[in-house]
């Protein structure tokens, strides 16, 4: 009980986390946590060599957890002090104490509600994100701890003289320390503590989307993407104009925070175990321009596994117009076969930032077959639209401020003087605006593309075949015997 009115008596405040948007989580600097299971499972731990063979193994799903803090649960320096720990392997599942300690699905209880106890934080290692600390569940008052002589997890009663701490699972790279040294293990590059790189990946174009978009018009299957001007004057609006409420927020920044390596917002959108998803990577010739894929298989009740593909096209540019803009296009396909053949779709989101100090604003737009099932379709678009906009929002919120304030080199379209997007004047926008306030009406979606939005699929076909969860249009919550695709 004392613990417990220690630790409510530090519930303050409304801040900012402190934390890495993904981290792995250390015991003593031998163990880590995983989830090896499928589905619900018990928690497994492994040897820290295991996690530091490979970029890629700190990075994984499995290994990775997301500290879900609950609502004021900071301390003063922005540490969590009472939250869910949930693994980052999709559907993320959280921790929750008992014997044994499971890795599940359920609704939360007091069993999957962790209090952290900080130590002296000059007793961190070099790695750390943070103070060393101890894990307290709340329902029980026992500790979480690995069992040295077995390499199980553990709840024990007492509190553990070995402590916990959070390595940043998104780091590029890491420094060599002493442990890691001895275990015969090498590491170079900045420290998880060094922080982010000053200009994102991506540079800035000069010019407006229509010309940067032309580095890459097609998928690397071959297929068109729709090109703006049609998108814009078919396509449905994808709801009203979002505004991301953080004014010091800048477009590069955006694009890292959302697309860059070490992030996780397009796992979290993919939301399912086996997805493949390639980083972007730049158009040769056009380093405005990059490209992405993520490929899966989707259970389709009556039609079982289906492959599904989705690839996008990302851009950044400026014009003296239309201030700065973050266009990303997707192009997806639903391979179904059984005589229906691909169902293929398409989404356009534009980022736009009208002045340097102005809010970032997003629009959306989808595209739908004309048929029996376009309504169904284009309401199956808007849900996937809102989702992406919540894990938008998540994601910028969790961001260190210093990656929400990138600068990108800016280019000309054949050659011409660089400079930082920080430097040029950003003008209101004017052309493009002007363009989008005249295509206002919902109830036009004309047929020019084969392509339909990426998030229609669900609601085009529904009646047939039930919805499944994973792919990266669909809501996040996903009854898969209740809904589904209809023949058309």
């Amino acid at each position: 009980v004392n613990l417990w009115k220690c630790a409510s008596a530090q519930l303050m405040g409304n801040g900012r986390s402190s934390l890495p948007h993904r981290v792995n989580i250390i015991y003593g600097g031998r163990f880590f946590l995983l989830k090896t299971g499928r589905g619900d499972c018990p928690v497994d731990s492994r040897e820290i060599t295991d996690l530091f063979r490979t970029p890629s193994a700190r990075r994984s799903g499995s290994a990775r957890w997301y500290l879900k803090v609950q609502e004021g649960a900071l301390d003063e320096h922005g540490f969590p002090l009472l939250c869910l720990i949930r693994n980052d392997r999709h559907p993320q599942r959280s921790l929750k104490a008992g014997d044994p300690i499971m890795v599940d699905d359920c609704k939360w209880t007091p069993d999957h509600r962790w209090l952290l106890e900080y130590e002296d934080p000059s007793k961190a290692s070099v790695f750390a994100v943070g103070p060393p600390f101890h894990i307290c569940s709340l329902s029980t008052r026992r500790y979480l701890a690995v069992d040295e002589a077995t390499g199980r997890v553990v709840m024990q009663d007492f509190r553990p003289n070995i402590s916990w701490e959070l390595y940043d699972a998104g780091a590029q790279s890491l420094k060599s320390d002493p442990f890691l040294a001895a275990a015969g293990m090498t590491f170079t590059g900045p420290s998880v503590l060094d922080g982010v790189e000053e200009t994102c990946g991506l540079k800035q174009l000069h010019g407006p989307i229509v010309q940067a978009f032309s580095a890459r018009t097609h998928t690397c299957g071959g297929r068109a993407y729709t090109q703006l001007e049609d998108f814009i004057r078919d396509g449905r609006p994808l709801g009203e104009e979002v505004t991301f409420a953080q004014v010091s927020t800048t477009l590069p920044g955006v694009l890292e925070i959302l697309y860059g390596p070490g992030n996780y917002f397009r796992e979290d959108l993919a939301e399912a175990d086996g997805a493949v998803l390639s980083p972007v990577q730049l158009v040769e010739g056009s380093p405005w321009c990059g490209w992405a894929s993520v490929k899966q298989t989707c259970h389709v009740a009556v039609l079982g596994k289906r492959p599904y593909e989705e690839e996008l096209r990302i851009t950044l540019c400026r014009t003296n117009e239309d201030g700065v803009q973050l266009a990303v296009q997707m192009a997806c396909t639903l391979k179904i076969g059984m005589g229906i053949g691909d169902f293929k779709t398409e989404v356009l989101h534009i980022f736009s930032q009208r002045e340097q100090d102005d809010p970032v604003r997003l629009r959306s737009f989808g595209i739908a077959q004309r048929g029996g099932q376009q309504q169904r379709a284009l309401d199956g678009i808007c849900e996937g639209r809102a989702k992406y906009v919540r894990k938008a929002r998540v994601a910028l919120c969790e961001a260190p401020h210093k990656m929400l304030t990138l600068q990108a080199e800016e280019v000309e379209p054949e050659g011409g003087t660089a400079s930082s997007s920080s430097e040029r004047p950003v003008l209101r926008i004017n052309s493009l605006t002007s363009f989008l306030s005249d295509q206002k009406s919902e109830e036009h979606v004309g047929p020019r593309s084969p392509a339909l939005s990426s998030w229609s699929v669900p609601r085009a076909m529904s009646g047939f075949i039930p919805s499944w969860s994973g792919a990266s249009w669909m809501s996040e919550k996903v009854t898969i015997d209740s809904r589904g695709p209809t023949m058309f």
